[in-house]
């Protein structure tokens, strides 16, 4: 009685008074938690304003990412997803649950897309191996992506196939604007720097107006070659004018 009795009273508040509260609100949990339980409201709550970016994920009180409760991703998946795949411009989406929600619709007008701690084998079934004939939104990750403006990748853990596949990723992504790598790279041949970025990258990018990165990056020196000081790597930086670069570069001996 006293949930009907605060339904009635939310549904009677002014639009205005409704937009204040909804946005200091979750629009994951508003979604779930209103989308159709009324009509007045599911019809308010698939405004673009809560509808336009979905962060499919929680982050734990030390920043860690976790997956949805079973219960709130299995409600989106079977329904409210279908239901508003249209108006989704923005996916945040997280390793164990990312499979199940890029495949689930066709997102047909999304635009920017964040990927938290993606898996090999996850990326390779997603965008370079697998075919899923029921989901035309795998095929489109598959061939060119001129819909995408923004992109983010996050992996807190080494992206062994970074060379492989998340590099010929972004060359599809013809109009991309926005780009955002926070990236751990371990390698045998290759140091990323400044140059490495404008040629594997920016130069692939027309368009790229917003490059935000903090690479990590790893080379196992076996060979002993010639190593490059911190001045030098920052150096290969000097025509990144809008921001400056900070770079740092250690040298650990090898353990007998």
């Amino acid at each position: 009685m006293n949930m009907k009795h605060s339904l009635i009273q939310l549904i009677d508040l002014p639009d205005e008074i409704l937009i204040l509260i909804f946005k200091t609100l979750n629009n994951v949990d508003l979604l779930y938690s209103l989308m159709g339980i009324n009509v007045k409201l599911t019809q308010f709550i698939r405004d673009p304003i809560f509808t336009n970016r979905l962060t499919l994920f929680r982050y734990s009180s030390n920043d860690l990412i976790y997956p949805l409760d079973n219960t709130i991703l299995d409600r989106f998946c079977l329904q409210i997803l279908p239901e508003i795949h249209h108006k989704i411009k923005w996916l945040n989406v997280e390793p164990l649950s990312m499979e199940r929600i890029l495949l689930i619709t066709n997102y047909s007008n999304l635009h920017g897309l964040g990927l938290y701690n993606i898996e090999d084998e996850t990326f390779r079934r997603l965008f370079a191996g697998k075919k899923y004939d029921d989901s035309s939104i795998h095929q489109n990750l598959e061939e060119k992506l001129p819909s995408l403006t923004s992109f983010s990748l996050t992996c807190d853990t080494d992206m062994s196939f970074y060379w492989e596949l998340i590099v010929p990723l972004i060359h599809r992504m013809l109009n991309l604007e926005e780009l955002t790598l926070y990236i751990e790279l371990s390698s045998f041949k290759i140091f990323i720097d400044g140059n490495n970025l404008k040629e594997n990258i920016i130069y692939h990018l027309s368009r790229l107006n917003k490059f935000v990165f903090n690479i990590l990056s790893i080379m196992h020196l076996y060979m002993k070659p010639y190593l490059p000081t911190n001045e030098e790597i920052e150096h290969t930086f000097a025509n990144f004018t809008t921001n400056k670069i900070i770079s740092s570069v250690d040298y650990f001996p090898r353990r007998q």
